[in-house]
């Protein structure tokens, strides 16, 4: 992590003959609220490939709220909601937190303890993007998907990774690699 803003300094090295991690950024969620010197909000629209507004992004606490040591990203059925910056209407509401600007992982690893919601038209996912968009807009930049998953489909889960491939005849945008299947437990 490269210079996280409210983040205190590492633990000091254990003293152990074996390689050790050390957290560089944590949140428990152990507030009432949202710790905004380690998250912001996404707000505003999310846009199929048709340019349709398909959901809407808020700050409101209905969406995004921290409670008993979790937070929680609630999607809601909100038909005709104008998402922030946009003159278009979605009908469906949801929490979308980044640490853009706050904190930038180069390396290490990331861990999270989720759980999937399990209703139709939910697309809930665990994602890593760049801060600096140093090769410009989605997807050239690179993006990592660790999680999504189909809410109506609870036992469905995939991780991808998305670039620009410039090895094929068009330079597409959008392509990657998926792994992908079923969550072979039932004890959900």
């Amino acid at each position: 992590m490269d210079n996280a803003k409210g983040v205190g300094s590492p633990y000091p090295p254990a003293d152990t003959d074996h390689y050790v991690l050390s957290p560089r950024f944590s949140d428990e969620f152990n507030g009432t609220s949202l710790n905004t010197n380690l998250w912001n909000y996404y707000t505003g629209g999310w846009k199929d490939e048709n340019q349709q507004v398909q959901n809407c992004y808020t700050s409101e606490e209905e969406n995004v709220n921290v409670s008993g040591g979790s937070l929680n990203l609630v999607g809601l059925y909100k038909p005709g909601k104008t998402c922030t910056g946009n003159t278009k209407t979605g009908d469906f509401t949801s929490g979308f937190v980044q640490t853009k600007g706050k904190a930038d992982f180069k390396y290490g690893y990331i861990e999270a303890r989720i759980k999937m919601p399990k209703n139709k038209s939910t697309w809930p996912g665990f994602w890593m993007s760049p801060s600096d968009k140093q090769y410009g807009e989605w997807p050239n930049s690179g993006e990592i998907d660790i999680v999504e998953a189909k809410g109506s489909n609870y036992k469905f889960a995939a991780s991808d990774a998305h670039w620009r491939d410039k090895n094929t005849p068009t330079g597409q945008a959008g392509s990657h690699r998926s792994r992908q299947g079923v969550i072979p437990s039932t004890k959900f």
